[in-house]
């Protein structure tokens, strides 16, 4: 379907908005075992490496513990990847590339989504539209991750947990430091999202259309993005760790830390000088394993709604 003017950036928009959302509830489940033994092993130096973390956690709290803290990137993720697809394909198209645009279509009739109209793009432009994203979705990212992070480094049992679940913890956050505090570490989060999603961005893009046909009538296959988006993954997250890093141990310092000790510089120089530089890396493999599935999943998942939105989309007009 090839829909002209302004009607087609709607259209395009509500197919970003859409798949990002299908995609992002796919993949979270997928990678959140993997997030809680990072998230224990960034911010408690008792564990000597992800395998002991993870025997530790499934023999004193049950394997189900793998899980803590889902509820919140469940119901945060999906409008995250929502968003991030959404801003994504939009800035892209105020580029001038990809549906409504003056960019060069695929030729396919698949105007509709991002997934498609990118193969044209430049990377300089991939990249501004990847940080847009980036940039966009820390407001719900900060928070998410703070309630995430504050779960998953809990070890007690639940009678003696100082939260009971996310609405506690927005709960108490709120009462010790007011409605602002949900949203502590969100400086760190502004410097991992933005610059790693245009770099995310442009990996995928860079590695997709070495393995895709560019006289593909239907863009990528599913190995293909799925090669893609783990590889894209892995070296983003390889990227920015150590921001991470300083990030998590932000989020999860009590509620009455004072501001000065939880600022970026301070808290890195604190680890730093406790921990060393190798402290900054600690449960990079296992993130970095997590994001191989997680993203191997997120694209293709997201390619596939793009197209058969499209496929809904050209039938419609056809009638």
């Amino acid at each position: 379907m090839a829909v002209s003017g302004s009607s087609s950036s709607w259209v395009a928009s509500a197919v970003d908005f859409g798949a990002g959302f299908v995609s992002g509830s796919a993949s979270i489940f997928v990678g959140q075992p993997f997030d809680t033994i990072k998230v224990r092993l960034q911010t408690n130096p008792r564990f000597n490496g992800p395998l002991e973390c993870l025997r530790h956690t499934v023999r004193t709290e049950g394997a189900l513990a793998l899980f803590k803290g889902v509820t919140s990137p469940v119901l945060s993720q999906s409008a995250v990847n929502a968003t991030i697809f959404g801003v994504y394909g939009s800035t892209l198209r105020a580029l001038g590339h990809g549906a409504g645009g003056s960019g060069e279509g695929d030729g396919s009739g698949g105007d509709a989504g991002a997934a498609s109209s990118p193969a044209r793009a430049p990377l300089s432009a991939v990249f501004v539209a990847g940080s847009a994203a980036g940039l966009v979705q820390t407001v719900f990212v900060a928070p998410a991750d703070l309630i995430k992070c504050k779960l998953q480094v809990q070890t007690a049992s639940k009678a003696a947990a100082v939260y009971k679940g996310p609405v506690d913890v927005i709960r108490k956050v709120v009462r010790q430091n007011g409605p602002f505090g949900i949203m502590r570490g969100w400086v760190a989060t502004f410097w991992r999202e933005t610059p790693s999603f245009g770099l995310y961005f442009v990996v995928y893009e860079a590695i997709v259309r070495q393995l895709t046909d560019p006289d593909s009538a239907t863009g990528p296959s599913w190995i293909a993005s799925a090669v893609a988006g783990a590889a894209t993954g892995s070296i983003t997250w390889a990227s920015i760790y150590p921001i991470d890093v300083v990030k998590s141990r932000i989020q999860t310092m009590p509620d009455n830390t004072p501001v000065a000790e939880r600022r970026m510089l301070k808290v890195f120089g604190d680890l730093q000088r406790e921990h060393g530089t190798r402290f900054f890396f600690r449960g990079l493999g296992t993130t970095m394993l997590r994001a191989m599935p997680v993203n191997g999943v997120l694209f293709p998942v997201y390619e596939a709604v793009v197209r058969a939105a499209n496929t809904v989309l050209a039938q419609s007009e056809e009638q």
